[in-house]
């Protein structure tokens, strides 16, 4: 990813491992223990993140699971998702709560 919002699909992303999640009504606060921080978020953010946490937890993740998952919770499609999700992990990336690995490449079974 880039800090222009555009993903790497080839990239692995995955979710800080220190982070903890509170929401109360229409906003929610992130915690990230390593860095000792503070971040509000709106409810859609907040659902969001909840959502991959459920989904992801600690493992990594590729832009297609990412992109399938927004794709089933929010009926959006995949091109709308891809572009949302590009915005929302950039600005994820610059705060902590998300890292990507990548690119990985793939090895060529021996024949």
């Amino acid at each position: 990813m880039h800090g222009t919002g555009r993903l790497d699909r080839s990239s692995r992303y995955f979710l800080s491992p220190d982070l903890a999640l509170e929401s109360f009504g229409d906003k929610a606060v992130i915690l990230l223990a390593s860095g000792d921080r503070w971040i509000t978020v709106n409810s859609a953010a907040a659902d969001l993140l909840k959502a991959m946490i459920g989904m992801f937890g600690k493992r990594r993740f590729s832009l297609k699971g990412a992109v399938d998952l927004v794709v089933r919770r929010y009926s959006l499609s995949r091109e709308l998702a891809v572009t949302e999700l590009g915005r929302v992990f950039s600005e994820w990336n610059r705060l902590g709560i998300l890292a990507t690995e990548g690119p990985q490449r793939r090895t060529r079974r021996p024949r």
